[in-house]
């Protein structure tokens, strides 16, 4: 369902109106029969809620829910993360920004390095029968990189460290995948 942008105002709350299902859009803890509860910062953590709601607007103006993690507007992450999709010189300079950092603080790239090789060798288990043929995957994905010319790369079919669910790394649970995709598919798996 669409996310409705109109806005009216009541002395007391503000309401997400839908016009097409006469519903708000997304359902919230705290969004009651069309009616957004004002709730502040610190009632949204005794709740252990992740958003909260002060009817103020933000500095862009935007009249939504704020984060509870880093008080970001919501619409305003939305609208950033639009804006960071449609221009791809923004994420190059984020990319030449993340990687001037690690080379400025290698010991920081170090680190993050080092806790994700310590989690691949927690998801090798010993009993794997197949556990030599991990490397034709690695070797096969060098040849088409070359062959090819474009990068691929040997994908977790189902992410080491994903957010729901956690693979292995054994030979059934690897593939050669284009770069590109790998990168688009990041560490999620649909569940």
């Amino acid at each position: 369902m669409a996310r409705c942008k109109e806005y009216f105002w009541y002395s007391w709350s503000v309401t997400k109106y839908c016009n097409k299902t006469k519903r708000p859009p997304t359902k919230r803890p705290f969004c009651y029969n069309n009616i957004m509860k004002l709730i502040s910062r610190q009632e949204a953590i005794d709740n252990k809620l992740t958003r909260y709601f002060t009817g103020e607007p933000c500095k862009r103006g935007h009249v939504s829910e704020k984060l509870l993690s880093n008080r970001t507007c919501v619409e305003c992450k939305r609208l950033d993360k639009i804006k960071w999709g449609s221009q791809p010189h923004i994420k190059a300079a984020s990319i030449a920004r993340v990687n001037a950092h690690n080379k400025a603080h290698p010991e920081m790239h170090l680190a993050r390095t080092r806790k994700r090789q310590a989690a691949l060798l927690q998801r090798v288990p010993k009993w794997d029968p197949d556990a030599h043929l991990v490397i034709a995957k690695y070797q096969l994905a060098a040849m088409l990189s070359q062959a090819s010319g474009t990068p691929h790369h040997v994908d977790h079919i189902i992410p080491l460290q994903g957010k729901k669910v956690s693979g292995l790394h054994v030979f059934s649970n690897l593939r050669v995948i284009p770069g590109s995709d790998n990168v688009k598919k990041s560490n999620k798996y649909p569940v």
